[in-house]
């Protein structure tokens, strides 16, 4: 790595006869993912991406490694007059990193004329352990609202978890629902829905009352285990002619 940038910055050094500045060019370089500090699992594919800018000059080569191991790389042609660059990149944790353990990933940057400063920035994630935790909610558990729009389908809404380890666009929450409500947790999952909040469920009975609950889930199937229902009623004029009957 060190000697791959040490050929860029004595091509460099050519370069700088062709564009020689008066003025010095500064570069800013910055992550924009993963998140400086952030809990990674082993085995867990992490989106890694990173940016370079000039201010008034133009960038020469970028690199971004994580550890000692290149994971993106790009020389500018001598007439590529770039002054943006967006680099990304997959990383995989290994799946036999030790929790605890650091990983960095660095952002490199040179450009063309100026002085011959590298431009450096570097983050850190730590592996943690095996993740047991279920998520948990801050407030009421589970479902928040049901309304019906049609006798077909209804708008249900529920409460945010959060996770120590997943994230909460990540989450999953598992949508229940049954006429009995002592069967609405063990008759199984009618619904997936991930990061969201709301969502609609359909092929309702409408002259069928239902009991509906939520259950959060993290991305190691981590299962809180709340039992909120709340009642989901039959909607307006759901009773069919013949119910009516008794009132004639």
């Amino acid at each position: 790595m060190a000697k791959l940038r040490l050929t860029h910055l004595l091509t460099a050094v050519i370069a700088i006869c062709l564009f020689q500045t008066t003025a010095l060019a500064y570069v800013t370089v910055s992550f924009s993912s993963p998140a400086n500090g952030a809990t990674v699992m082993p085995g867990a594919s992490i989106y890694v991406e990173a940016t370079a800018m000039c201010d008034n000059n133009f960038l020469y080569f970028c690199e971004i490694d994580a550890g000692s191991t290149i994971i993106n790389s790009h020389a500018f042609g001598t007439y590529d007059f770039q002054y943006y660059w967006l680099g990304s990149a997959t990383y995989t944790v290994p799946t036999n990193a030790a929790p605890g353990t650091v990983i960095s990933f660095s952002i490199y940057a040179m450009q063309y004329g100026g002085d011959m400063t590298v431009y450096t920035r570097t983050i850190y994630v730590t592996v943690g352990g095996v993740d047991t935790s279920a998520p948990t909610y801050s407030g009421t558990a589970g479902i928040k609202s049901v309304e019906r729009v049609d006798g077909a389908s209804a708008d249900i809404e529920w409460y945010q978890a959060t996770d120590n380890v997943t994230s909460a666009a990540n989450i999953d929450y598992e949508i229940y629902y049954d006429t009995v409500q002592a069967n609405v947790f063990t008759a199984g999952v009618k619904k997936t829905v991930t990061g969201s909040l709301t969502t609609t469920i359909t092929g309702l009975n409408a002259t069928s009352a239902y009991y509906v609950g939520v259950r959060a889930v993290d991305a190691a199937d981590n299962r809180e285990t709340n039992s909120r229902t709340l009642l989901l009623d039959l909607p307006i004029n759901a009773v069919g002619p013949d119910a009516w009957a008794m009132y004639e």
